[in-house]
């Protein structure tokens, strides 16, 4: 889908698998040097699992209501959990207002220590926040959430093969993560 656009990101596209349902929610990021701080994902409304998952339907009306509008973030917890393919870690799917379908998969991996609008939405509701890049004091003093540029920082809550330094350090990653998550395949 990002091929074709103006502009376009470079990133990579990754499957957080759905418990309990062969099912498998695809996001695509620019940064997946923060991968390991993902703590919940979000699906736009009109994303095709949202109706699958959400058993509270007045709840997603709410929501879809809201979509995309610049107002306040609105969600709803869907009761299912998805399955962080870095840490294995159990995460919330919740359906929000602020995910487009019309941008990238309508699908977001969520981290909220390095994303405002995520930061906003996992304090309103309660949401873990997990750093996974520490930014350099000087650059970053008085900033909440601690966004880092790539290329300063060190390793927060991440592997010590997570390479954060600068853009061909992200470029290696992706390739590493490839390998990581299809086995057989080589990073090189």
């Amino acid at each position: 889908m990002q091929k074709n656009w103006i502009g376009r990101s470079e990133g990579v596209e990754i499957d957080f698998p759905v418990e309990g349902m062969d099912e498998k929610i695809r996001v695509f990021t620019t940064r997946p040097d923060t991968l390991w701080g993902a703590t919940f994902v979000c699906l736009a409304p009109g994303h095709p699992l949202s109706e699958r998952l959400v058993t509270e339907k007045e709840k997603l009306a709410s929501v879809k209501a809201t979509y995309g509008e610049a107002a306040e973030k609105e969600g709803v917890f869907t009761g299912f959990y998805a399955v962080n393919p870095m840490n294995n870690g159990r995460i919330p799917i919740y359906i929000a207002s602020f995910v487009l379908m019309e941008y990238g998969t309508g699908a977001i991996m969520s981290v909220p220590a390095h994303d405002q609008r995520d930061f906003d939405f996992a304090e309103k509701y309660g949401l873990p926040i997990k750093v996974v890049i520490v930014p350099e004091v000087t650059e970053m003093a008085g900033t909440n959430p601690p966004i880092p540029p790539l290329r300063k920082g060190v390793r927060g809550d991440c592997p010590t093969y997570c390479p954060v330094q600068k853009q061909d350090h992200l470029r290696r990653l992706t390739k590493t993560m490839v390998f990581l998550l299809i086995p057989g395949d080589s990073p090189e």
